[in-house]
């Protein structure tokens, strides 16, 4: 991040369904657990870039950090190397015209991190850009 560059507020993070990290359960999505995460190059499928690692708090078996996925080009500039900070995590989907947290019984392949100053309006506002009003998902949690 450069000298007077404000953070992002919101980051996609893609190539999750490569890491531990993917929830691969029908209708198992993240939906705004509040995780650490650690901005770093990480190994995905053997090549190294930069990317993110994740600790969730809460977990009992998987602790520490673990790698999340890759950090697209539009942020390198907002983020830097061994920041670490909390967000806000959900599964999202990259493709246009498609509610952002339904797409299909796949395994999570991005997820979007939301910086913890911005407010659930924001946040739906970000995930659903072309309805008024939506409600919260209502999704089960793992």
């Amino acid at each position: 991040m450069e000298a007077g560059q404000p953070k992002a507020r919101a980051i996609v993070v893609y190539g999750v369904q490569h890491t531990v990290w993917a929830k691969d359960r029908p209708g198992h999505r993240w939906i705004g657990e509040t995780v650490q995460v650690r901005f770093n190059y990480i190994t995905v499928q053997g090549v190294k870039r930069f990317g993110a690692e994740m600790l969730l708090p809460t977990a009992v078996i998987l602790t520490g950090f673990h790698p999340l996925g890759l950090v697209g080009n539009q942020y390198l500039g907002a983020v830097k190397k061994d920041e670490k900070r909390e967000f806000k995590i959900y599964t999202c989907n990259p493709k246009p015209d498609v509610p952002a947290l339904y797409y299909s019984s796949e395994r999570t392949k991005s997820v979007v991190l939301f910086d913890l100053s911005m407010t659930e309006g924001e946040m739906l506002e970000w995930l659903y850009p072309n309805e008024s009003n939506p409600e919260p998902p209502k999704l089960p949690r793992i």
